[in-house]
């Protein structure tokens, strides 16, 4: 058992030992010291090089390399070489053999004694070039920010309607970057490896999306193209564009913050496109007739000037045709000159006389066209140049023609002359391949004698004008198909036209006949033909 003085004894021989070794531990580097994890204990500063260099130290900049990722799943990479990575090995022997080489004799002395049993690993921080590292940072961060999408957007083409949501992320940091390469570095350096960091910046709220606002902000409607009256140019039409609403809003509210949602765009045709209507517009002869207009040459005049009051006229699906709104009345001051025309049953002379003639021609070509006829009458006496049935007398405030254009699509009148032959035409837009014949039937009305006393009288059984049957027409529209089948018979119009009675001369009472009636003719001159 030991006594006090002998205990005594003893520790004083321990710290003469512990003493010692630490005086012979000048030179070298204190037990249990290593630097990164390289055990450097009992070592001179030159051992201690030597062996930091045989481990790699000074070529570690080649074997650790730092990838950073974004949430968006870009990122970049640096190896050891980029970022200027360098651990010397003379630097971090120094901090090795400087370990408990400060202080007093005996704080030495103490901390020699506790590396005896505790180790010590001493962490070199390694150089990296600050301003490369950030420079690389900056392009990376500022290409995810750019790229991240803080507020909820959408974007059109010509296919579909694109709706990025909110990222739920605030913009990164760079300093946060940095610092998370740096610390990466270190511990890469400290494994001897290529290392994988994640950056996440703080989250935020997405912003709610209205998708009813999107909806009705580029839906169109389709819209017909159509001739302009004004302009005689088509106007395009307008394709009808939209999405699925309810299809939109689901896959929107399955989807995730950041997400990009492609919806279908849906387009509607128009019902006339503007091609539709170019091959179309004024493609087809509906009809056409062909007249001599004889008479005088006041009478042609009459009929020129008439018809170019309509000549190249557009009626519109719709649109109401008059003759006498469109041809004005018949002055002199118009520039109507006097020609015969019906007056009364009686041909005379009057203001326009001859003007029938257009709206006879005009009323023949809605027959074989098939347009819809809200005004017409025949004349009171058979006319010369069109079968019966087929004309229309005109009187200014009294008789009119009348059309409507019951097509889907524009007609035009036209009118032109070859010398005395006057052509009417309407074109439009034919919708089917039948054939249209129109059957005019007659029968004659027998014309009355008349006896009328004239002081003129010259001899027995005296003709002063050998007169004309009248008739009455019925005219009956006949339709045929593509292989010549009748298919529908319309009867238009029953129309009268008066007889022009004969009238024989007798004398008055107490007259008596001429003796030379061979120069006189035995018949008055008739009238020149109806006009």
């Amino acid at each position: 058992m030991f006594t006090g003085v002998t205990f005594g004894i003893l520790i004083v021989a321990a710290a003469a030992i512990l003493s010692g070794l630490f005086i012979s531990a000048g030179d070298v580097i204190f037990p249990n010291v290593s630097v990164q994890s390289v055990n450097l204990s009992g070592m001179t500063p030159e051992e201690a090089v030597e062996r930091l260099t045989r481990m790699g130290f000074e070529n570690n900049a080649e074997t650790v390399s730092v990838t950073v990722n974004f949430p968006d799943g870009s990122g970049f990479s640096l190896s050891g070489n980029d970022a200027g990575l360098s651990l010397c090995a003379e630097e971090a022997v120094l901090a090795a053999f400087r370990h408990g080489r400060y202080g007093s004799f005996f704080e030495r002395a103490g901390i020699y004694a506790t590396s005896l049993m505790t180790p010590t690993n001493i962490i070199v921080t390694p150089v990296l070039d600050e301003n490369f590292i950030r420079n690389e940072v900056a392009i990376h961060t500022q290409n995810f920010n750019s790229a991240l999408v803080e507020n909820t957007s959408y974007s059109l083409d010509e296919y579909s309607l694109t709706i990025i949501r909110c990222s739920g992320f605030e913009p990164a940091s760079e300093d946060s970057v940095f610092s998370l390469v740096a610390e990466t570095f270190r511990s890469a350096l400290e494994e001897n490896a290529h290392l994988v960091a994640y950056y996440t910046p703080p989250r935020t709220e997405p912003v709610a999306i209205n998708l009813d606002a999107i909806y009705y902000n580029i839906r169109t409607e389709p819209v017909s193209a159509f001739f302009d009256p004004e302009t005689f140019v088509t106007e395009e039409d307008v394709l009808g564009v939209g999405f699925d609403l309810a299809s939109a809003m689901t896959l929107l509210s399955n989807s995730e913050p950041g997400e990009q949602i492609v919806i279908p765009l849906i387009f509607t045709e128009p019902d006339v496109t503007a091609e539709y209507l170019r091959e179309r517009l004024f493609r087809d002869e509906l009809a056409v007739r062909t007249t001599n207009v004889s008479g005088t040459a006041a009478r042609f005049h009459n009929v020129t000037l008439a018809a170019s009051f309509i000549d190249g006229m557009i009626l519109y699906p719709g649109d109401i045709f008059s003759f006498n709104q469109t041809v004005p009345r018949r002055t002199a001051a118009i520039g109507f000159r006097p020609a015969g025309g019906f007056r009364d049953g009686q041909l005379v002379d009057m203001i326009g006389g001859g003007i029938c003639q257009v709206s006879s021609s005009l009323y023949d070509n809605l027959l074989h066209a098939h347009i819809e006829v809200l005004a017409r009458r025949a004349h009171s006496l058979p006319i010369a140049y069109l079968p019966l049935g087929h004309d229309a007398a005109i009187y200014y405030g009294v008789l009119d023609l009348r059309f409507r254009n019951n097509t889907d699509y524009p007609i035009r009148i036209e009118i032109e002359f070859d010398e005395r032959n006057m052509t009417t035409r309407l074109i439009g837009t034919r919708t089917n391949d039948y054939v249209t014949r129109i059957e005019s039937r007659s029968s004659a009305v027998p014309f009355q004698t008349i006896y009328r006393e004239s002081a003129n009288w010259q001899y027995e059984g005296q003709i002063y004008f050998r007169g004309a049957n009248g008739a009455v027409a019925y005219t009956t529209r006949i339709v045929y198909n593509a292989d010549g089948e009748e298919i529908s018979r319309t009867h238009i119009a029953r129309d009268v036209y008066r007889a022009q009675n004969r009238i024989v001369l007798i004398p008055p009472p107490g007259a008596a006949a001429m003796i030379n009636i061979q120069d006189l003719g035995d018949v008055a001159p008739e009238p020149p033909p109806a006009f």
